[in-house]
């Protein structure tokens, strides 16, 4: 590697050199001193080089991680159901097309808002009393509610961070309605 070969040269000491040619007072004239520069303008390479590699990486990982999140969020959207995650005290993190449909927002409106704020309070009360229940136990917690005339069964997730402690929470709200409407249809008719 000659670059590994201009790194040993400038290391030789300088006396050894110089002590063999006639003095000068010119710096471009020592041996020593061209090996110094053309060592330093190696390594100079060497680093732009690594630079260049370690930014093609970082470019690669994030366009990677990048499409792993449009592939977990196609996931999650392709469900008609809401799901999505927020902080304990309401924010949205993420959330998919299920929560903005049955919401009646856009994604832009949603995403770092409090969800009990697009509730009406009664339910908003309610709600925050789970996800506090939740929370509080660091359980898993399901709970049943009706809004708008809707039957929705909330399932609570508590994630927990590096601690162990929980910091965020995932809720998949199922509308049940229409199921609990042909099973009562159903009743009906043999009944």
């Amino acid at each position: 590697n000659p670059y590994f070969l201009c790194g040993c040269l400038t290391f030789l000491p300088s006396l050894a050199l110089s002590s063999t040619l006639p003095h000068d007072t010119s710096p471009w004239t020592h041996p020593e001193l061209l090996l110094i520069l053309f060592a330093l303008g190696a390594s100079l390479g060497i680093f732009l080089k690594i630079r260049r590699e370690l930014l093609a990486l970082r470019r690669l990982r994030d366009h990677e991680l990048r499409e792993r999140e449009d592939i977990l969020q196609a996931m999650i959207d392709a469900s008609p159901e809401a799901i999505f995650l927020m902080t304990q005290d309401g924010m949205v993190l993420a959330a998919n097309n299920g929560l903005h449909h049955r919401l009646n927002v856009t994604a832009e409106s949603l995403i770092g808002k409090n969800i009990y704020d697009f509730l009406p309070p009664e339910i908003a009360s309610s709600r925050r009393q789970q996800v506090e229940k939740a929370i509080e136990t660091g359980e898993s917690l399901v709970f049943e509610d009706e809004r708008d005339g809707r039957n929705i069964i909330h399932h609570l997730y508590p994630l927990s961070n590096k601690h162990g402690d929980p910091a965020k929470i995932a809720i998949f709200a199922l509308d049940e309605t229409e199921y609990r409407q042909s099973e009562q249809a159903l009743q009906s008719t043999t009944a």
